[in-house]
């Protein structure tokens, strides 16, 4: 198999140049040769070319401040009233203060089988390797085995597009799988890509099918392996969409670079850096866990299956317009239980109905821990705000979430565990 190949190109920071109201002032007093021995100190560039960033510590509060330090150790540093050093290990996550991460990504992308999102043209690829290109991260060289689906035309409504995404990113399949704009869909054994077509070997042997006819390309999850790091790493949300895991990262004076778990060196820069969240530190998300057991018990008797990062539908979780990329979606009545084993001390989610229902949908969530009733929610609808829940785990050994049915039967209970986490 081939290593990924990333070209990556640095960016030198922004010049800055005095007003021409001044501008004899500032030769008068040596302005030209202050300024550039301002700029040759790379903790004074950074501060005033990097812009604000909250950061959220697992304990305490917020802070806010300018990204001044970000070493391989994953030890973060913010130039605040105080200068601020927090570890990667005790951070939920850092987020710029005048943006947040796309709700939904236009244009092309490729979905990587570890939950990666590129926003990037896809080029050229073999058996072995997709090519792609990225105006953010330049041209990439991935093994096909960690690519999930290519798509080619994602739908221009924002709910059908995020509704494709979960269909290709969700479920088993045996064979590779072409979906084209009209809707048809062909099946069998990708062979290769180029800019014009795409090669698939079918029931009928091999055909070439035009690009431009088609919405996307599933890959057979049989072929896939891209397991997620076990240590601490980070997922980095750029401006254009793309969502990328580092499993090593370090700052210069205008980018970020690092080392991504799909390849070698990747540089971004600072200004389209929208947002940082760490894993496998403190903090477990629920949805990159199995449950030990898992019960829908239907009203009329339809069944459902639980959906981690996306609704239960396998759209993008949504609650009163704010959306989650991580949780997971349910139907009532489900249970959901997990094994503990007393490592964790705090369990915190925000729950709601989700908006796919247009304000559908009556439920009752609860929490049980070790069996016994720990948390219970107010009958919530698709019209009342969310409830945040956050629990004491006390050594607990198990924990059990239940959504039950609420006034209305099951009619449109599509239940949210949005943004559900333990804490160590």
């Amino acid at each position: 198999m081939l290593e990924p190949q990333i070209q990556t190109s640095d960016r030198s920071p922004t010049s800055l140049t005095p007003s021409s109201s001044r501008r004899q002032s500032w030769k008068r007093h040596g302005g030209a040769a202050i300024l550039f021995s301002l700029f040759a100190n790379p903790l004074f560039a950074q501060k005033l070319l990097s812009p604000e960033f909250v950061a959220q510590p697992i304990d305490g509060d917020a802070v806010t401040g300018r990204l001044v330090g970000f070493e391989k150790s994953w030890r973060i540093t913010l130039q605040a009233a105080d200068r601020r050093p927090f570890d990667g290990i005790d951070l939920v996550s850092l987020r710029r203060k005048d943006r947040q991460p796309s709700a939904s990504v236009s244009g092309p992308q490729v979905l990587l089988a570890n939950g990666d999102r590129l926003r990037a043209t896809p080029n050229h690829a073999t058996q072995e390797t997709l090519r792609v290109h990225s105006e953010l991260l330049g041209d990439l060289e991935i093994p096909l085995e960690r690519v999930q689906a290519v798509v080619f035309h994602p739908p221009s409504d924002p709910a059908a597009r995020e509704g494709l995404i979960g269909r290709l990113t969700t479920g088993k399949r045996k064979h590779d799988l072409v979906i084209l704009a009209n809707g048809d869909e062909l099946s069998g054994t990708f062979l290769s890509m180029d800019d014009m077509s795409v090669r698939l070997d079918g029931s009928q042997g091999a055909i070439e099918i035009s690009r431009s006819g088609i919405r996307a390309l599933v890959l057979s999850s049989d072929l896939i392996s891209f397991p997620l790091p076990k240590e601490l790493y980070a997922k980095v949300y750029l401006s254009d969409g793309t969502e990328l895991s580092l499993v090593e990262a370090w700052l210069t004076a205008a980018n970020l670079r690092g080392r991504a778990a799909v390849g070698r060196e990747v540089t971004m820069p600072m200004e389209q850096l929208v947002a940082v969240e760490f894993r496998n530190g403190r903090l477990t998300f629920l949805s990159d866990l199995e449950p030990a057991a898992y019960r829908h018990t239907p009203y009329l008797g339809l069944p459902f299956t639980f959906q981690q990062d996306r609704t239960v539908t396998g759209n993008l979780l949504t609650l009163r317009g704010e959306a989650y990329r991580k949780g997971i979606g349910v139907h009532s009545r489900s249970e959901l239980t997990y094994e503990l084993n007393g490592r964790y001390r705090r369990f915190e989610a925000t729950v709601g109905v989700d908006d796919e229902t247009g304000g559908q949908g009556s439920v009752v969530f609860r929490v049980l821990l070790d069996g016994m009733s720990a948390w219970e929610s107010p009958t919530l609808t698709g019209q009342v705000a969310p409830q945040h829940v956050r629990l004491d785990l006390k050594g607990a050994r198990t924990i059990t979430l239940i959504v039950d049915f609420g006034t209305l039967g099951d009619v449109q209970d599509h239940a949210d565990w949005a943004d559900a986490k333990l804490v160590r």
